[in-house]
């Protein structure tokens, strides 16, 4: 591959590595762990295909398909396991998830958006119990506070959450 096609390469799958991993996570919802792996297989089929991408088409649409065959290839080899989803229920996910991807994005920016409202205490907050692997007993007494109180402030400010999304979401006509 020449250097300049080299480089959109990277650019797009830098730009978009988040949302492939989400609708991995989508599909293997019984399996989250096995989401890294395949994500790096779809990144693999991708530098593989990027040759015959064409530049005038988006490239998520592209990239989602090779998501999904991924997770087709990673479910036959996993079909010892019990929880796995029937390909018609994973076509469903699929073909929901693209079909509402636009709203999905509007949300998590409008929710963005609403935490950066809170008081630093209540992001930070957010933050360690949504993006660590932490259990909630462990973070209560990081945070030096019961458990219940813990879960009463998280019960709260998802509340909060939730009013401010849905009255931005009221205010762009979209709810």
């Amino acid at each position: 591959m020449d250097p300049a096609r080299s480089e959109q390469f990277t650019l797009l799958v830098a730009q978009h590595t988040r949302q492939l991993q989400r609708y991995i996570v989508t599909l293997l919802a019984a399996q989250p762990a096995a989401a890294e792996d395949v994500l790096q297989e779809v990144l693999l089929a991708l530098w593989k295909k990027f040759p015959e991408f064409d530049p005038a088409l988006p490239f998520l649409p592209w990239a989602f398909r090779f998501a999904y065959l991924e997770v087709l290839k990673f479910r036959r080899k996993a079909k010892r396991d019990l929880l796995i989803f029937d390909d018609a229920l994973l076509e469903r996910l699929a073909s929901t998830y693209t079909d509402h991807y636009d709203m999905l994005e509007t949300r998590r920016a409008i929710l963005n958006q609403c935490l950066e409202k809170l008081p630093p205490a209540d992001r930070e907050l957010v933050r360690i119990r949504y993006e660590s692997d932490q259990p909630i007993g462990d973070i209560a007494d990081r945070c030096g506070v019961p458990v219940s109180k813990l879960y009463n402030g998280l019960r709260r400010i998802r509340i909060l959450l939730l009013d401010c999304v849905q009255r931005n979401l009221s205010q762009e006509g979209l709810a």
